[in-house]
């Protein structure tokens, strides 16, 4: 069930566009909303992050009816409740539209949409403004914040409930670091590395929008729900096994020379801020030897597509779920997977990010495994494996 609810949070995720996070007022509003959301659970969004957003139609409906009869709705004027009404009778066809903008006056018109989402019980509860209407009155700090950027009381709460839904803060509860990677038909991926408060792996990618976002009742907004792929777990350290993966793909699969992989890694490693080792990190009882090796051997060997590269347990009390990792033409696929070989989720990592996610994997040290292990495995791509009386640890 844990597992359920952690890809539901994935997928209705919210976060704010690139064009609004480089907007210092609305940065620190979604810093100031996601403190007073992490520091009142007693809140609709406190609530919705502890529960990982799991909201039904029923339960949806019944939160807007009150939200109806509230103070809130009462002080709004009647083209106001209008725009209010318009955005909790969302029909099922309407969707999230991803693209460019047009020269056009209209704000949202989208040409050549690069990507559409579905709608979600969820969305009636920002778009209404009953999510943001849920924080006034918390912080008079937010509030005047959130006035100064948006007089108009519903936009400001509609506003207001995005960027709380997309703060740092609620938005990845588990400890982690993510990297973003290049932009494609206006999208850009943004891929996490992290552990969880047990030090067991985790990553996940989502996409990210880089022009217009358009609302499923057409309107313009600074923010709208995470294009989210996949949020994949590990078991305690998994990272020496996804190190050598990712390593062997480079340069047994793809043909990469050893040391042109190992300098690209090297130069991001000296050019990002070390996150240091978490609670767990070096814990765990892998020293990495055997990965090394293993990766030594794939290098010799080759690896083909299609060839799994690793095949691990994602919980000792449920064997049938599996971390797998194989070699695809388009890059390293991510998947999680249940006793049947039937995918649940799984991404793609291609290869020109490998070096980047190795970098960060070595940086982040929120898992179980030490960086001097990780450090260790890539080392193989200059000096070969480790040597019998050489100790790794």
């Amino acid at each position: 069930m844990g597992e359920n609810r952690s890809s539901i949070v994935s997928e209705r995720d919210w976060q704010l566009s690139l064009d609004a996070e480089h907007n210092e007022k609305i940065k620190l509003l979604s810093t100031l909303a996601g403190q007073v959301v992490r520091g009142n659970g007693e809140t609709l969004l406190g609530r919705l992050s502890e529960s990982y957003g799991v909201y039904d139609e029923d339960e949806v409906a019944e939160l807007i009816e009150e939200h109806l009869q509230s103070e809130f709705y009462a002080l709004l004027n009647n083209d106001q409740k209008k725009q209010l009404l318009r955005s909790i009778e969302i029909t099922p066809d309407k969707v999230w539209r991803y693209g460019n903008k047009t020269d056009e006056e209209a704000l949202w018109d989208v040409e050549k949409p690069a990507y559409l989402k579905d709608i979600s019980p969820e969305d009636s509860l920002v778009l209404s403004g009953l999510a943001g209407a849920d924080l006034f009155g918390i912080s008079k700090r937010l509030d005047r914040l959130a006035a100064g950027i948006e007089p108009d009381l519903l936009k400001r709460a509609v506003l207001l409930g995005g960027v709380a839904l997309a703060s740092p803060l609620t938005k990845h509860p588990q400890p982690g670091i993510s990297y973003l990677g290049n932009f494609a038909d206006g999208l850009r991926p943004e891929t996490y590395i992290g552990g969880t408060h047990h030090g067991d792996f985790w990553t996940s990618r989502s996409l990210r929008f880089e022009h217009a976002v358009i609302s499923p009742v057409g309107e313009a907004l600074v923010f709208a729900p995470a294009l989210e792929k996949i949020h994949i777990p590990g078991y305690h350290s998994t990272e020496p096994g996804v190190m050598r993966s990712l390593l062997a793909y480079q340069v047994a699969y793809k043909g990469i020379p050893s040391l042109d992989v190992f300098s690209k890694i090297e130069q991001l490693l000296w050019s990002q801020s070390p996150k240091g080792a978490g609670n767990f990190a070096d814990f765990g009882e892998d020293d990495g030897r055997l990965d090394a090796n293993m990766l030594d051997y794939l290098i010799k060997q080759g690896v083909d597509e299609d060839e799994v590269l690793l095949n691990t347990i994602v919980s000792p009390d449920n064997l049938d779920l599996r971390l797998q990792l194989s070699a695809r033409k388009s890059g390293v696929e991510f998947a999680f997977l249940s006793g049947t070989d039937e995918y649940i989720r799984s991404f793609i990592l291609p290869s020109e990010e490998i070096e980047a996610y190795v970098a960060h994997l070595v940086g982040s040290g929120f898992g179980r495994t030490s960086q001097y292990t990780l450090v260790n495995i890539v080392r193989v791509l200059k000096d070969g494996p480790p040597q019998r009386h050489e100790r790794t640890t």
